[in-house]
């Protein structure tokens, strides 16, 4: 996902997924956020309800305290976001009171950066429609954010807007600079429910991605990325979210009819997550970098 606040606020949703991709021009518009930072250069994290899973604390997305981009609805529910012995639940459905389709995030308590990250999760793909996405990912909604957010996609699964298009996880970070996607090639996900488990190293100068069955038995993906790798801040954090988008037709009153949508509803299941940070030789090498280990 990027900072496309406003370009995000022009897609609607649709969609159905249990857990956690496309043309490069989708990947800049996938799972990332941008909210409308507090005074204090964040998003007010205090008004935030919080969850424990994984050994750690989490932010939960609401749109009392933060809505906004990428849902096109701006919608976000505290009530979608839960724990279920080891699982994150992470839900994507349709809010009958507002008429409003509304989505998921979690965000982590403490930031993150240079490190090793994995997490495990089973995707049953028959239930993604072409406008259902799950992320998990790096990014910094800080005000002092560069142009590309530290945003560092350790997996982002979609149809991407193409009906019958097949699914696909794509591996994906952002150039500081001016948020220029780069990417290793996607992976094609069978039509069938599978679990999966996901490793991704984030170092200085280079990422790389490994996707694995769930048993971690058989390698499905491989692949790394040294040009242009974005670096770390104070204030980058670890996101989960399942929404959806809509392209806008470009009529006022087809797009509004979009808005209030309804579509199948997603639930996305996440069996572990874990991050253990990079541990410079010389203190020097991550200053000013700001990743801390997560609470546990």
């Amino acid at each position: 996902m990027k900072r496309r606040y406003i370009a995000l606020a022009a897609a609607v949703c649709a969609a159905s997924m249990v857990f956690p991709g496309g043309p490069a021009s989708a990947a800049a518009d996938s799972a990332q956020t941008q909210v409308r930072p507090a005074e204090n250069g964040e998003p007010p994290y205090g008004k935030a309800p919080t969850l424990r899973w994984a050994g750690r604390d989490w932010y939960v997305r609401d749109s009392a305290w933060n809505d906004g981009g990428p849902m096109r609805t701006d919608e976000w529910s505290k009530d979608n976001a839960s724990v279920s012995g080891n699982d994150l639940v992470l839900k994507l459905n349709y809010n009958r009171g507002k008429r409003l389709m509304t989505g998921s995030e979690i965000v982590s308590a403490d930031a993150v950066g240079y490190g090793d990250y994995s997490l495990s999760f089973t995707s049953n793909v028959r239930e993604f429609d072409e406008h259902s996405v799950f992320g998990a990912f790096t990014y910094d909604w800080g005000s002092n954010a560069t142009k590309g957010n530290s945003e560092v996609d350790l997996i982002e699964t979609s149809r991407w807007h193409e009906k019958d298009n097949k699914m696909r996880a794509k591996f994906t970070y952002y150039r500081d600079s001016d948020s220029k996607a780069f990417e290793i090639g996607p992976y094609v996900m069978p039509e069938a429910t599978r679990t999966y488990h996901m490793d991704v190293k984030w170092e200085p100068g280079k990422v790389t991605w490994r996707l694995w069955d769930g048993n971690r038995t058989r390698l499905l993906r491989e692949g790394s990325r040294t040009e242009n790798v974005p670096a770390p801040t104070a204030t980058t954090r670890m996101h989960l979210n399942a929404w959806c988008s809509w392209p806008q037709t470009g009529n006022k009153d087809d797009d509004e009819r979009l808005l209030h949508r309804e579509t199948k509803p997603i639930t996305v299941k996440v069996h572990g997550f874990d991050y253990t940070p990079k541990r410079a030789a010389d203190p020097r090498e991550n200053s000013g970098s700001g990743w801390h280990r997560l609470s546990s």
